[in-house]
């Protein structure tokens, strides 16, 4: 089963720290990415109509021009534009099937974003709520 998906996240949170000209840390992130699940799922049959399922996927995530950000609270850098990455990583989720046509489904993802020179790392999950309708 492959289901692509564009994934955007963007957020920015202030920091007081001692140690900075200005005492202030403003971080921006910026992420942008078009994933590419390649799943297994299993079904168990409830009755005719109905089902539960399990899946597991590795995902390939495509980076579309994501950044990282991190200035002084007057503007100016406090490290240069931090280009952001992506890497494959898997995904597991469980979920209810009616009529073979509606679906909802759970579905967890951990991924690694950011590597800086050994320095730092970030580890951004998800929690999704999918529904779907099948088409065929």
């Amino acid at each position: 089963m492959v289901e692509p998906t564009y994934q955007y996240y963007k957020a920015e949170e202030t920091v007081n720290v001692n140690d900075v000209s200005g005492r202030k840390i403003i971080s921006r992130i910026d992420y942008k990415s078009i994933e590419l699940p390649i799943s297994v799922r299993h079904y168990f049959y409830l009755n005719d109509t109905s089902k539960l399922y399990i899946n597991a996927a590795i995902v390939l995530d495509f980076d579309q021009d994501s950044s990282l950000r991190i200035t002084r609270a007057d503007g100016s850098s406090l490290y240069p534009r931090i280009d952001l990455d992506s890497y494959t990583h898997l995904a597991l989720g469980a979920g209810y099937t009616i009529n073979d046509k509606y679906s909802l489904e759970l579905r967890y993802q951990s991924r690694q974003i950011v590597r800086y020179g050994g320095q730092w790392d970030s580890d951004y999950r998800s929690l999704s709520v999918i529904l779907g309708y099948r088409l065929f």
